[in-house]
């Protein structure tokens, strides 16, 4: 089933910009999250872990078996499997603790992680919440609105817009000259005039 616009030929590109600005703050989100949980339980890739080891014929205990696993031992093995003894028999089925340095069904490379899985699903539900909501007929229709209405709007002139602009901007340069002149004559003033002895004198004359 194809997704289906409502007015599609109508307030596209402000449709458009809206659900780009989503989309970025969204990404920001979801990339914020996946660094925020880069630890422990949820950077392990939930399909790293190595299947179950049938027992054969020429492996006599759980040594040999944990031989054939990277950063497996014979004490982790038994301890996982809870077996009374080191001996294991042939056609039994073991449980091997530990991950799979290669990685589980995208390679270690692109572990499947309850992070990863966790910003995918935010990611989907976040893409259809914004399809929703600039296809909502209420939204949609304001929109449509809006934009005729600001082609209503009476814009000035290039030439008086640059002109406004050019004043602006010196009015602005002259007012930050102004005050960081008296801001420099009242600090040279303050460090340069002997304040304290010229009250001193003041009072002291006055007291005599």
């Amino acid at each position: 089933m194809a997704l289906e616009l409502y007015k599609p030929d109508e307030a596209t590109r402000t449709r458009g910009f809206i659900a780009l600005l989503l989309a970025l703050l969204v990404g920001y989100g979801v990339y914020s999250m996946h660094e925020f949980f880069a630890f422990g339980f949820w950077q392990r890739d939930l399909f790293s872990g190595y299947a179950d080891h049938r027992v054969t014929k020429d492996e006599h205990d759980v040594f040999a078996v944990a031989s054939q696993y990277q950063g497996v031992t014979g004490e982790k093995v038994k301890e996982e499997n809870h077996l009374p003894s080191e001996v294991v028999t042939e056609g039994q089925v073991l449980h091997i603790p530990g991950d799979d340095p290669n990685g589980g069904i995208l390679g270690a490379e692109f572990p499947l992680s309850p992070r990863v899985l966790m910003c995918l699903g935010l990611t989907l539900a976040a893409a259809f919440g914004i399809y929703t909501l600039s296809n909502h007929p209420r939204v949609v229709d304001f929109l449509i609105e809006t934009e005729k209405e600001l082609q209503n709007v009476s814009w000035s002139p290039r030439h008086e817009v640059i002109s406004n602009s050019i004043i602006v901007v010196i009015t602005v340069i002259i007012v930050a000259i102004y005050l960081g002149s008296i801001d420099y004559l009242l600090a040279l003033a303050r460090n340069e005039v002997p304040w304290q002895k010229l009250w001193d004198s003041l009072l002291g004359s006055g007291g005599s």
